[in-house]
């Protein structure tokens, strides 16, 4: 504190750490912050601390791109309280000070930021990340606007949004505090719906991922009743290229009576399904039909001795 508290009490410091950075803009005196690493540090105060006035200084490294310690604020989500001090340090390990807090302005949570956002953009910003199905391959589309010791990207793909393999590496531009434009692509496509992530390492093999994105490609659904045809004892049907996670398979006659059902759990969009038919069909024809999606595709089987 910069004059002593009332009363003594405690206060408490906690950290909530994160990779992201927002692009922001309030006045911090005659300057205006510009960027905010989404990183903060939570101070509390409690046990009777009354009164006083406090200054905080953060200082560390890890925090980005920084070209001048000078360019760095200590502010909240989206306003400031109190005064910018005067900084120190270096580029790497920045001293940043915040004077003249009240007690109320203690209890806040506190952020890393710059007035400066083209010289110390902070930490690689991942401007957006998409995924878009072009002919026969899956086109990935990314921009960042600063980059600090990127070494690569990695596109990564998964079938369920859970377990996810490398697809390709693509060279990071190490420092950057320009907007980029990356663009790679998947040349072979999984059908159906397919979840896309893309994982960033640095230099030190830091990684951080980026949130997951779907895409569905087109792909024609093959809906067959075999064998047919059959002695009625025994079929089954195949399934190909439906992501659906259900199917509701119906047999009815020619009269349009219902005479047989299942639903059946798919795995990744191709299955042979027994229909284990509880009696023997008698001779004739059927129609067998399986809505997936919006359509209903159907089949008619013969049965005969």
């Amino acid at each position: 504190p910069t004059t002593a508290p009332t009363t003594g009490g405690t206060i408490t410091v906690s950290h909530t750490a994160s990779g992201s950075v927002s692009t922001v803009s309030f006045a911090d005196g005659i300057s205006t912050v510009q960027r905010r690493g989404d990183s903060y540090w939570n101070v509390s105060t409690a046990n009777g601390l009354a009164g006083g006035t406090y200054n905080l200084r953060i200082q560390g490294n890890g925090f980005g791109t920084v070209n001048d310690v000078n360019d760095l604020r200590l502010t909240l989500v989206g306003s400031v309280v109190g005064t910018a001090g005067t900084n120190s340090g270096t580029t790497s390990v920045p001293v940043v000070n915040r004077t003249g807090l009240t007690l109320g302005n203690l209890s806040n949570n506190f952020y890393f930021g710059s007035a400066n956002g083209a010289n110390s953009p902070l930490p690689i910003q991942l401007l957006s990340f998409e995924a878009k199905p072009s002919s026969d391959v899956v086109k990935l589309v990314w921009v960042t606007v600063s980059e600090l010791n990127n070494d690569y990207f990695t596109i990564e793909k998964s079938m369920d949004g859970k377990d996810f393999t490398d697809v390709k590496r693509v060279p990071g531009a190490g420092n950057s505090t320009r907007l980029i434009n990356y663009n790679t692509e998947d040349p072979n496509p999984t059908k159906g719906l397919t979840y896309y992530r893309l994982r960033q390492t640095d230099f030190d093999g830091t990684t951080t991922t980026s949130d997951i994105v779907a895409v569905r490609t087109t792909s024609e659904i093959e809906f067959k009743i075999f064998p047919n045809p059959s002695d009625g004892s025994k079929l089954c049907a195949r399934i190909i290229g439906s992501d659906q996670e259900e199917v509701i398979l119906t047999i009815h006659d020619m009269q349009g009576r219902q005479v047989y059902t299942k639903t059946a759990t798919l795995t990744d969009g191709v299955i042979n399904i027994p229909l284990d038919l509880e009696f023997q069909l008698p001779v004739g024809q059927y129609i067998v039909t399986v809505p997936i999606g919006e359509k209903t595709y159907s089949q008619n089987i013969v049965i005969k001795k």
